[in-house]
Order: C-alpha cells, then sequence, then structure tokens
C-alpha cells in the first residue's frame, strides 16, 4: 500500500490457474488481501 497524496493506493495482481499448475486458489487469496488492506485503513 502507498500513499498518493490524500490516498492510499493498493494494487493486487492475481494469477488465475486455467493451464497451469495447481496453485492457491486467486479468490481465496483476493479475499485474504483486500481484508489486509481494509484492515490497515485506520
Amino acid at each position: 500500500m502507498v500513499e498518493v497524496g490524500a490516498v492510499r493506493l493498493a494494487v493486487i495482481n492475481l494469477q488465475g490457474r486455467t493451464f497451469m499448475p495447481p496453485l492457491d486458489d486467486p479468490f481465496r487469496m483476493a479475499d485474504a488481501l483486500i481484508g489486509s488492506c481494509a484492515a490497515r485503513r485506520t
């Protein structure tokens, strides 16, 4: 998370699983990352 002026910005890049070896569930990871960003809002 970076601060740009008065705004905090988070960029999340997820990798899908089609035609690739099994990875952790990207949707579950996105939920966890968004939750951790929301917890850092204070």
